[in-house]
């Protein structure tokens, strides 16, 4: 059995898939909230990164371990967006959140468009989702990463 993130008391068989996480379209604005674009400097080097990587390749690399059913689990983007900043600026479970939730180029790059005040999942997801997309997972985003670099 295996936990996957976003899923919490909820365990799953091994081959069986969960319901893909999404980040929601937020381009309405909203009167008590900060959109990030807003507040950010469009030259900063996380913004860059951020435009420079193409999410959707991880969300149709990733999809063969998701279904359209159940409970929806953290987005991807939101996953490997933290699992990167983990290692570039090498943090730990417990300091990502601490410095997710004061910096806005943090939130920026994992997806959101809405400062938020509260990290949006449990440090516990992490090993869940790394269980989830395995060795052969890891080497595609550090594949990634390393062809992102050569090309920029």
């Amino acid at each position: 059995m295996y936990r996957i993130a976003g899923i919490n008391n909820f365990a799953i068989e091994k081959n069986k898939k969960i319901m893909s996480g999404k980040l929601q379209e937020k381009n309405q604005r909203e009167l008590f909230r900060i959109r990030l674009e807003d507040v950010i400097n469009p030259n900063h080097e996380l913004v860059l990164l951020a435009k420079s990587i193409d999410w959707n390749y991880f969300d149709e690399e990733f999809k063969n371990l998701y279904s359209e059913n159940g409970r929806p689990c953290m987005p991807v983007r939101l996953m490997i967006g933290c699992l990167m900043l983990k290692h570039m600026y090498n943090l730990g479970d417990e300091g990502l959140p601490e410095l997710w939730i004061r910096d806005v180029y943090f939130q920026y790059f994992c997806g959101g468009v809405f400062f938020e005040h509260k990290f949006p999942c449990d440090s516990s997801d992490f090993v869940h989702f790394c269980e989830c997309i395995g060795e052969e997972g890891f080497e595609k985003i550090f594949a990634y990463s390393v062809e992102l670099c050569k090309n920029g």
